[in-house]
């Protein structure tokens, strides 16, 4: 098996060998401390006890961090991710997940989604494949599908406008950014007028100022930030 690397010349060597690393658990030797912290922690996560909750959350994501190989993991920043993301800001702004949570989110084929928000059968019927291989939507039957609890929020604007903002307002300085690096030698921005986001969206304005003025992304900022805000309130009582 060969791995294609770029050489100094820019071109491909071909005949590199796969690094056995990049195949086999990143941790495998650290299993049983993450299965007994989490087993030690499960019997004190309640509704009202948040901070054993987030705590549990990190031991779990340690524990798969632990288990994966640096080549699926790999696979899930490139790939997985960022198409789950993608089918996200689509799904929300077709308004397919409120037609999922109707009829107490009973189970409906991606014809019967379609019909309702006017969109491609086959175009929503990947797009609802890959989210339950992620597991943000329930495969129920061929073709069939249930929102889970997350999806059923997507139907709350504070938590659904983050996902258009992101996708049309912001991530394209994140993915330039290195781009932008380059050609800057890699320094920190000093200009809040000529930085990466700048470079990205071609604009001289500032940040607040070029959302405002492309609909509707100021509002789908401020419903983001409310969310933010609110979740904050709510945990420091």
């Amino acid at each position: 098996m060969t791995e294609q690397h770029l050489t100094d010349n820019g071109h491909l060597d071909r005949q590199a060998t796969v690094p056995e690393i990049a195949l086999k658990p990143c941790d495998l030797a650290s299993l049983d401390t993450h299965v007994r912290r989490i087993n030690e922690l499960s019997s004190s996560v309640s509704a009202v006890d948040n901070g054993a909750r987030l705590e549990l959350v990190a031991a779990a994501r340690r524990l798969v961090r632990a288990l994966e190989t640096p080549r699926e993991t790999m696979i899930k920043h490139c790939w997985a991710q960022p198409s789950a993301m993608t089918a996200l800001t689509t799904c929300v702004e077709l308004g397919l997940f409120k037609v999922m949570a109707e009829n107490d989110g009973k189970g409906k084929t991606s014809t019967d989604l379609t019909g309702a928000v006017g969109a491609d059968s086959a175009l929503v019927g990947r797009f609802l494949r890959h989210l339950s291989a992620m597991g943000y939507v329930k495969e129920t039957g061929a073709d069939e599908y249930a929102p889970t609890n997350f999806t059923r929020s997507l139907c709350l604007p504070i938590i659904s406008a983050g996902y258009p903002f992101m996708s049309g307002g912001l991530l394209a300085s994140n993915i330039n950014l290195h781009e932008y690096m380059r050609k800057t030698g890699y320094r920190v921005p000093s200009n809040a007028l000529d930085g990466p986001y700048q470079y990205a969206y071609g604009t001289s304005k500032d940040f607040f100022e070029h959302l405002q003025g492309r609909p509707p992304f100021g509002d789908l900022f401020n419903l983001h930030m409310y969310l933010g805000a609110s979740y904050c309130k709510t945990y420091q009582r």
